[in-house]
């Protein structure tokens, strides 16, 4: 799709043309969302929420990708504080946290300054051993980023995964 390819302006069109033909889903609304928030920054978050507000007016539910592409830059910047407080509003808006946003969270960690290994193997374990998610090769990877490659093995044999 267009959103994937980076420009912002080519998935605003993508996505616009959705909305008229009445196909616009949560999953274009959240790779829309990505594109604008990494590539506009604030004036992108801005048109993303706009966008948000456009999809839940018509009736729709957002999704948990939503909630984690709105958060992709404070994850790129290792915002995590950021990070958690989005995704504490999508628990409180009654959705779960599922393995996209669980690898989002995770990465925050890996990218705050000073890193957050041991907030990262705690939310890992927490939402792992809960047994409402699998950890796919992306959370794994993420998690193997935030406490290291030798910490990310230990945990997998830990918990048997």
């Amino acid at each position: 799709a267009l959103a994937a390819a980076g420009s912002a302006h080519l998935a605003e069109d993508w996505y616009s043309r959705m909305v008229r033909e009445g196909k616009e889903t949560a999953a274009a609304l959240a790779s829309l969302a990505e594109v604008l928030v990494l590539n506009w920054g604030p004036d992108g978050m801005d048109n993303a929420q706009e966008w948000i507000m456009q999809f839940r007016s018509s009736g729709k539910a957002l999704t948990p990708a939503v909630y984690a592409a709105m958060a992709s830059g404070d994850v790129l910047r290792g915002e995590f504080e950021q990070v958690e407080a989005r995704l504490q509003q999508m628990d409180l808006d009654g959705l779960d946290m599922d393995e996209r946003s669980l690898t989002a969270l995770l990465l925050s960690y890996a990218n705050a300054e000073p890193q957050q290994s041991g907030l990262a193997e705690q939310m890992f374990k927490q939402h792992i051993l809960s047994g409402r998610m699998e950890a796919t090769r992306e959370v794994l990877e993420a998690l193997r980023a935030a406490v290291g490659g030798g910490r990310c093995l230990a945990l997998r044999r830990e918990l048997q995964l």
